[in-house]
Order: C-alpha cells, then structure tokens, then sequence
C-alpha cells in the first residue's frame, strides 16, 4: 500500500485525450509561466516548441504522451527543440501526492524533470519531485527551493531509470515533504515554514549544457501518466527525522571574525556509521572558516562555501568553530548579508536553514591598497584590504628578484579587538585556491614570519607573492584571511 491509496484522487491525466497549446486550452499549457520557451539561468539549451510555434515535440501513443528532444532548433538561439507541458491554466492544489510515471532518455544533456510552482508566481518557491541527468541514469535528484531556508536536494540511487517505466512521487503536508519512487520512500525534508500556496505542476525534457558530441538525437521522454491526490489531515506523511538548526539572526562587524553560535544538525534517523554531509554558504558578501574535528572531513571553496561531511558527532562538534567575516569588496559597506545551512545524511533526509546577518561598521573605513604590474612593498596598519587581480601578480624572476610583499599582515586570528588584514584576490577561475609556496630567507636563513603565497588554478600557477605577519607570528594565512571574487 502507498500513500496514495489512501487519499482521493483529483487530477489525473493518461493523455488519450492530449491537446497541448500555449495558453493551457483545454488542459496543458505548452510553454512556462509568462509564456516563456526556455530557462536562460539553468543553462538550457532547448526551445519548447509545440505545434502552433513550429517543430510539434508531443505524440500520443496508447495513452502515453511522447516528448521528444531533436537537434538542429535555431529558435531564440537555441540549439534543441523539445517540449515541456504543465497545468498553470488548469490545475492547482495545495498540499497532496504529486506522481507522473515515467521513461526517460538516455544520454549526457537530457534533463528530464517534474516539479511544482506556485500558483501566483510569487518568490522563489519550488517543489522538484525529479530531476535526471541522462549521463547518469541511476539516480535523480529530489529538490525543496525556500525563499526563508533556501535550496537542498537529496540524490537519489537506483536502477537505470531509462530502462522501463517509474513511478516519481511527492506527498507535501504542512509538516513535511516526502518521495517515492514506484511507491517506496526514499527522501524526507521538513515543509520550510513559507511553503504554503497552492502549486501547479510542470514536465518537461531539458537539455543541459552537459549534452556530449557523442549524445544520440532525437531523445524521448515517455509520460504515463500523470495524477495528484488530495491532501488528508488523516494521512500525515512521515516526519521528517533530520533538521539544520540554526539562529534566525547574526549580529556581525565588517572585517571582524564573528562566531556563528547555535548551527547544529539534529538528526533521530543517524546511527554512530551514517554520514551527515553539509554545506554552509555565504550570499557572497563574507569568508567562512571552521575547524574540523574528529575524523570530519572539510573543504572550503575560495572562503564563501564550506562543505564538511562525517559522522553526526564529529560535524556538529565542526560546526562549534563556524566563524564568518565580513570584508568590504568596494567603497559602500554592506548592512546584511545570508548563510545557508543545508544538511544530508545517507538515508535520504535533507534540510536547508538560512541565517540573516545584520552587519554594523564601527571600525574605521578600510583602506583598499591594488597591486598592479609592477612589484610594490607595502606596509599593513590592522585595517588594509590588499586587492590582486588576475594577471597582474608581477613575476620575480622578471622583476630582478622583488615580488609584491606585504610588511606587518595582521591575521584574523590575530584580531581579538576586531582588526585584521584581508587579501581580495579578482578574476580567478572557480577551481582557484590560495597555496603556501615557501617562506622566505633572510642571510640564507628561512625566516617563518615571511610566507610566500601563489594561487593556483585550472589555468595554472600565478607568481608568488610576499606576505610577512605582524607580531613575528609564524602562523599561515587561514580562509578567514582571503577570498576570491569573479570580478
């Protein structure tokens, strides 16, 4: 027995009835909301066309409905045509069991999806029941996006999902959000507080830009069906067993390390093996840094995003060390900023919290000092920014040995009265870290207050800059002393 079986059904749709057009007459809509035929910010590569457009993607054999993905469209500046159906016009419901079965494609590029939207458009709120990457045909993605908690997902193992037909559902109740796959649960995520509007449902074959030379077209997603079932008090759901915790608000200093207090995972489903993976990430306005304790694992991608994984024990005693810093980036200070706190564990629950920090500046207005292409040698006063751009770090062996060098660097970990030091480092691809090269030598004598610094990269390793800590420290620049930027 499945969820489902005990609720009342209240759409259903096996398509031997199917006339698709662009304002949703008599049942499925043809395009997205507003009319749109692709989605620019994902990536997307295809054009959802249907026939009162050009090229008509849908086809209707025994009651299933055929969405098929060709190549060749020049539509808008596309490079696809497919199809994409929902029921904007048509159908709506809060709360309830969401099901489309389907077969999908196979192949790197195709996106198969179905998800929900809110019925007046507003925010940001989303429901995925599905998600599928055609390289990777046995497992898919179940994803919650919260305007107030923000985007997780749980990945989803399986069987080749191009092989034959599957049942992909959703039961979302004012307590939780949880999914099937052909009737077995699979993920469970608490219902963030702000999901709570009448959703409609859409489907559709995306191609992503994953897709390989090698990718064979045209590609078909076959729909069964697709049904919705009324929410019952009566049929709870299950609860949802894992929770990132964390404090509504962070009152923060710019450049002052701040300590994030009261970020923890709760977790009643984990035993001493499961693995908890987490991210913590910043909106983009501040550096992360944590300590990771036990047999944690930690990665820190370029200051902004924190991911850490191992057992509830050892990640929430890591969490106990979350530190964030604000440090301006330009000449207008920022007043708030965002974390996210999204959690897994190996089950299939997920979560997502978000933090709003408030940031006040009672420090003085920090100096922004830029090196340029040439080397330079200046002297830090606990409240210098010190930008290096991309492509501008001047080599020393082209330079008759001088390199950038930076005089009385003072660390975050230094900064007990609030000030501190900061390096912006510009226009580094994402793959770019931060790398200790070699201290310096004074008399032919390795002196560990003077550290030589180089950022390297999937486009390669830039020259060696010069920092020497204040105080005589022998310490290295930690995350909390850099970040990287696009631009």
């Amino acid at each position: 027995m499945t969820i489902s079986d005990n609720l009342a059904l209240s759409f259903s749709s096996d398509f031997s009835q199917f006339s698709g057009s662009g304002t949703g007459a008599p049942m499925w809509q043809t395009t997205l909301p507003h009319g749109a035929r692709t989605i620019r910010g994902t990536g997307e590569l295809e054009y959802y066309s249907d026939s009162s457009v050009g090229l008509d993607p849908f086809q209707v054999d025994n009651g299933s409905l055929e969405i098929t993905a060709t190549a060749g469209s020049s539509v808008a500046g596309t490079s696809y045509t497919s199809g994409v159906i929902s029921t904007e016009s048509s159908f709506s419901q809060l709360y309830g069991y969401f099901e489309m079965t389907a077969t999908l494609p196979a192949g790197a590029g195709y996106w198969p999806a179905f998800w929900l939207l809110p019925e007046d458009l507003s925010g940001t709120d989303e429901l995925d029941v599905m998600e599928e990457h055609g390289i990777n045909p046995a497992q898919y993605f179940a994803s919650v996006h919260s305007p107030s908690s923000g985007i997780t997902s749980a990945t989803i193992p399986t069987s080749d999902l191009t092989a034959g037909p599957h049942a992909y559902g959703m039961y979302w109740t004012p307590q939780s959000i949880s999914y099937y796959l052909d009737g077995t649960l699979v993920a469970v995520a608490p219902t963030p507080a702000d999901m709570n509007k009448p959703m409609f449902m859409i489907a559709d074959l995306a191609v992503g830009k994953d897709v390989s030379s090698v990718t064979t077209f045209p590609g078909t997603m076959e729909i069964s069906s697709i049904k919705a079932y009324a929410y019952d008090p009566g049929v709870p759901g299950p609860t949802a067993p894992l929770s990132a915790v964390v404090p509504a608000t962070l009152a923060a200093t710019i450049d002052r390390s701040t300590v994030v207090g009261g970020v923890a995972i709760s977790d009643s489903a984990a035993s001493a093996s499961d693995t908890i993976s987490v991210t913590i990430s910043d909106k983009s306005l501040g550096t992360l840094a944590v300590t990771a304790a036990g047999a944690a694992s930690v990665t820190i991608n370029n200051g902004w995003e924190v991911q850490l994984s191992g057992s509830l024990n050892d990640v929430n005693a890591t969490l106990q060390t979350l530190t964030y810093k604000n440090v301006p980036t330009g000449s207008a200070a920022a007043t708030a900023d965002t974390l996210t706190v999204s959690a897994n564990d190996s089950s299939g629950n997920f979560d997502s919290s978000r933090i709003s920090v408030t940031l006040a500046s009672s420090l003085p207005t920090m100096q922004f000092i830029t090196f340029g292409s040439q080397p330079v040698r200046v002297m830090a006063n606990g409240h210098d920014d010190f930008v290096f751009n991309a492509g501008q770090i001047p080599n020393a062996a082209q330079n008759g040995g001088q390199a950038d060098h930076i005089v009385n660097f003072h660390t975050a970990a230094q900064s007990a009265g609030g000030t501190s030091d900061f390096i912006a480092l510009h226009g580094f691809d994402p793959t770019a870290q931060l790398v200790f090269d070699h201290d310096a030598s004074v008399n032919n004598v390795p002196d560990e207050t003077m550290q030589y610094y180089r950022v390297d990269s999937a486009a390669g390793s830039s020259p060696a800059f010069l920092v020497q800590m204040a105080g005589q420290s022998t310490a290295h620049l930690s995350n909390a002393d850099y970040g990287f930027y696009p631009t």
